[in-house]
């Protein structure tokens, strides 16, 4: 019984935070994981070529944003990534359900 009720809460916090293949919580979450260094999500150092990469994950697909020699312009890349893949998508789903 006990079972039962937890994967119908289960399926209820799937479909209300997973669309299109989405978590939606997640892409807008700006909580950055403990072991992150850089204070960015998507942002890391590569030790073996001393620079910067940027990359993002949108639909399970893992996008590279490129390698960058300064924080400032991964940081950037990550953050016009954002805007065009995840601020869009949840813009263009709420606008559905209004």
């Amino acid at each position: 019984m006990h079972t039962d009720v937890a994967r119908e809460n289960v399926a209820k916090g799937i479909a209300a935070n997973f669309v299109g293949g989405t978590n939606l919580g997640s892409i807008r979450s700006k909580v950055l994981y403990r072991n992150n260094t850089s204070g960015v999500r998507g942002v890391s150092w590569n030790p073996l070529n001393k620079n910067w990469i940027a990359t993002i994950r949108f639909q399970n697909k893992h996008y590279s944003l490129g390698s960058f020699d300064d924080i400032e312009d991964a940081k950037e890349a990550r953050r016009v990534a954002e805007e065009k893949l995840h601020d869009t998508f949840v813009k263009a789903w709420k606008a559905q359900n209004k």
